[in-house]
């Protein structure tokens, strides 16, 4: 299976490096043969990036693997001016993204369908929370990299002060950026 180079640099900005929740310190890659699909997650716990890659000729079967973040980031320095780079499965514990030797990470990938939001329910006149700058431009960076579009804008979408947001090219894109909001404490 060829992995682009935008999708592994879109996965590094929405992940964790040093978490103690051992999962949180890689990307997921869900490969579902009957859809022929690949969904790629990557999160720290605050904010949540969802790419797809579509494989009309893979033969793999299903899978989901968490790679390791330095695992990925390496297969990134390593790629130079490469465009792509092969994930293959050498046996049941080791997989190889190009060159680079791995085992998955041993562990529960957060579910994040949960966090997936309804389309739906964001309006532009709604009032809007407050969000994390870094983490605004961490979706932002993780989007142009996976579109390859180093100056495009993409639109923070809100749904209220307490609820998530969404940055996509638009609301009805498959790949997205999710961003909880901060928190904010009152006194009591």
């Amino acid at each position: 299976m060829i992995i682009t180079k935008q999708l592994l640099k879109a996965l590094i900005p929405c992940s964790a490096e040093k978490d103690v929740r051992y999962y949180l310190n890689g990307a997921l890659f869900s490969y579902r043969a009957a859809t022929k699909r690949l969904e790629v997650i990557s999160t720290n716990g605050v904010i949540l990036s969802r790419f797809i890659a579509d494989y009309p000729e893979e033969t793999e079967p299903d899978f989901d693997i968490i790679i390791p973040i330095d695992t990925l980031k390496a297969a990134v320095k390593a790629l130079g001016k490469s465009p792509a780079v092969a994930l293959e499965r050498i046996d049941d514990k080791r997989w190889a993204l190009d060159l680079q030797l791995f085992s998955p990470i041993d562990g529960k990938f957060p579910d994040w369908q949960r966090v997936n939001p309804d389309r739906n329910l964001f309006k532009d006149d709604s009032p809007v929370g407050q969000f994390n700058l870094d983490y605004q431009v961490a979706a932002r960076k993780a989007l142009r990299e996976y579109y390859d579009t180093p100056n495009a804008h993409y639109k923070l979408h809100h749904r209220g002060p307490t609820d998530s947001a969404l940055m996509a090219k638009s609301l009805d894109d498959e790949c997205f950026v999710v961003i909880m909001p901060m928190t904010i404490w009152a006194k009591r």
